[in-house]
């Protein structure tokens, strides 16, 4: 019984996590998918840009068993605060927490070291959809909500690769 409601706790408050202008999110749009084992998701509407950063939410949505940490299978993790300068193309990762398939956290850590944009990576493509200020291209949204993730994975096993 304790098991299931902190696995209930933690779905609520991933749930009810904001970003960081207090703004609920109301939706993940999926900017990248590899293959049909997992995809990257931003949050939307996310943060304003103050001056030449943004802060945002990302998550990485896994098909099971195709990532593991320590030997336990990892459902989605989320970089809860990645921030991009704007203007030196610099990105900080920030929080990052992997959730396990019933919604414990596996491990969390917090790099706030800003380091260059890899181009064509998932950051680069989260960077100038939220640096460019437009809601980029809708390849597919998912309502926020404790399922959410559950529905962007049956939407990644449904669909080949694509942006």
């Amino acid at each position: 019984m304790k098991r299931l409601f902190a696995t209930a706790l933690a779905l609520g408050l991933s749930a009810c996590a904001t970003t960081g202008d207090d703004r609920p999110t109301k939706s993940w749009r999926k900017i990248s998918q590899v293959e049909q084992r997992f995809a990257i998701f931003l949050n939307e509407p996310g943060s304003p840009k103050t001056g030449d950063l943004v802060t945002f939410r990302l998550a990485y949505v896994y098909i099971p068993g195709e990532v593991t940490y320590q030997n336990k299978p990892v459902a989605w993790q989320e970089y809860a605060a990645m921030t991009v300068n704007c203007a030196s193309q610099q990105l900080r990762a920030g929080p990052r927490t992997r959730y396990s398939p019933d919604g414990a956290v596996l491990a969390s850590d917090d790099d706030q070291t800003f380091t260059a944009i890899v181009a064509g990576t998932a950051a680069d493509k989260a960077a100038r959809a939220r640096c460019e200020g437009g809601a980029g291209e809708a390849v597919f949204r998912v309502k926020d909500g404790p399922a959410w993730t559950s529905a962007a994975r049956t939407h990644i096993a449904s669909t080949p690769p694509g942006p």
